[in-house]
């Protein structure tokens, strides 16, 4: 199990003290769309004889398609639109400008520096294995090269 440095459990805490405190300001988000109010889509498009994968995004199911504001849960003022900004929430601050914008923070994601260190440790180490440890399959392996490449006298 890895043991965190000081410096990578602070950095993983301010990670969760910032979703901690937009979830105080946000208890009622949308968890589809985690308050952002689109959500990623991903469409596979034929290629020539191969199939592509488009990255995109759409305005969220549960919350913005039933006018719910995805901070709050609150009912949002229409007419919604792709280019209107009209769409606002009643209580919150939310407004189509920041769709796709503002949302839940991101969690943090590894492996983070003490996790690399690890790795690259466990690669060091199975690499000396490799080069440097006698096994004994290794004499098996000896015998048979030197057998099959005897010179005739």
């Amino acid at each position: 199990m890895t043991e965190h440095t000081q410096k990578c459990l602070d950095l993983q805490k301010r990670y969760q003290d910032k979703i901690d405190a937009w979830v105080v300001l946000h208890p009622n988000y949308c968890k589809v769309c985690d308050g952002f109010g689109e959500v990623a889509t991903r469409d596979s498009v034929d290629y020539g004889s191969t199939t592509v994968s488009l990255v995109g995004s759409d305005v969220c199911g549960k919350c913005i398609e039933n006018a719910k504001c995805p901070h709050c849960g609150c009912e949002l003022l229409f007419p919604f639109s792709d280019n209107d900004e009209a769409a606002s929430c009643k209580k919150c601050d939310w407004t189509h400008t920041k769709m796709g914008k503002d949302g839940l923070p991101p969690q943090f994601e590894g492996p983070c520096e003490c996790e690399r260190a690890e790795m690259l440790e466990f690669q060091q180490k199975e690499m000396n294995h490799l080069l440097y440890d006698h096994r004994p399959e290794d004499d098996w392996l000896e015998q048979q090269y030197e057998e099959k490449t005897e010179l005739p006298d």
